[in-house]
């Protein structure tokens, strides 16, 4: 990446609170930017932190051949998440991403709000993990309305957050239309017997490619 390029306007403002190493850091690049070669690569485990998660960002905005980036339990915050949000809207290499267990403050679920628009507007990913994001109804019935205009996710793993069956009634009602999911991991949320049943009505009624 030369010096002269400049990064996403958008992560530029996410990162005003970011100290100057990694501001420097994003400019100058990293070497995955030139990297051709790898196509998949897993972090999972390695305490990068918010910090590490802007630099693996800002690379995916360069970077056109890495094909699924695995940064599961890597204590991510929620700037570098809002971060790759914003980069997946424009990047169209990427076909799944890990952010499983970031660290995560307030209950506001935030990141729902910039992951629902990256949904709509990415039509490359296959595969999005997002375990463990805190994420309520408020947050699902984001991604549901997302997931309403996205024709290319097939895996989604919202396993272990906060959906009760109130959000479970949207995820139900967008598959009725969406054909194009094929796996959703719902595991350890609250659904309880009511949203066990109305995702058995959904798929014995209108929904054939779910596996």
């Amino acid at each position: 990446m030369e010096k002269s390029q400049k990064i996403n306007p958008f992560i530029s403002h996410i990162l005003q609170e970011v100290d100057e190493e990694v501001k420097k850091g994003l400019e100058e690049g990293i070497t995955l930017n030139k990297n051709t070669t790898l196509k998949y690569l897993r972090m999972t485990g390695n305490k990068i932190e918010n910090k590490g998660g802007m630099f693996f960002a800002a690379m995916l905005q360069i970077n056109s051949s890495l094909q699924k980036l695995d940064l599961g339990d890597c204590d991510l915050g929620m700037q570098s998440v809002i971060a790759f949000a914003t980069v997946l809207t424009q990047n169209q290499a990427i076909k799944g991403i890990n952010l499983n267990r970031p660290i995560l403050y307030g209950e506001q679920e935030e990141s729902t709000v910039h992951l629902g628009h990256m949904l709509k507007e990415n039509h490359c990913l296959v595969e999005l993990h997002v375990c463990k994001h805190g994420i309520k109804n408020c947050g699902l019935q984001r991604l549901c309305n997302a997931l309403y205009l996205n024709t290319s996710l097939r895996y989604l793993d919202v396993s272990c957050n906060k959906i009760t069956r109130d959000g479970i009634e949207y995820l139900a009602d967008v598959l009725k239309s969406n054909t194009t999911l094929e796996v959703i991991d719902l595991s350890f949320n609250r659904i309880e017997n009511a949203g066990a049943n109305y995702l058995s009505e959904t798929l014995t009624s209108h929904n054939r490619s779910l596996k």
